[in-house]
């Protein structure tokens, strides 16, 4: 028997998605590491954002919307990584641009820098983007 606003016992366990609905930072986080896991396997690379946001957005189960939010999130965090790497990179092109022949050496490690950071920036903005479509898939996904 049920009150008013209480969910009715069914009398079994709930799923781990029902467990995880509207734990926002938990599934921005499961859909990261979901990101990371697709990302590794050969041929299905560019599918990553896509299958991590909509693992965050199926796992949310708030709507469309909420499902866009995790998923962008998500995917903000799954480009972590690339986002760590991108950071040594330049600081590989600034040292050995520092290194080289003086004021040119300089000027192009910081050239060949600048645009490491605009495309690593570019990336993040298209992963985020894919990551928040998936997670509205996702989202739809859980509502049928």
């Amino acid at each position: 028997m049920s009150t008013k606003g209480q969910p009715r016992s069914t009398g079994r366990e709930p799923s781990f998605a029902e467990k995880r609905q509207g734990d926002f930072w938990i599934n921005a986080l499961i859909g990261a590491v979901a990101t990371f896991v697709i990302g590794a396997l050969p041929l299905v690379q560019f599918l990553a954002p896509i299958g991590g946001g909509a693992v965050a957005g199926y796992l949310q189960n708030t709507g469309t919307g909420g499902g866009l939010k995790v998923g962008a999130v998500a995917g903000l965090i799954g480009s972590i990584p690339a986002i760590l790497i991108g950071i040594l990179v330049l600081g590989f092109f600034g040292i050995f641009g520092a290194a080289g022949a003086g004021a040119e050496g300089l000027l192009g490690g910081g050239l060949i820098g600048g645009f490491f950071l605009v495309f690593i920036l570019i990336a993040v903005a298209i992963s985020t983007a894919a990551s928040a479509v998936g997670g509205a898939i996702g989202a739809m996904m859980a509502e049928d």
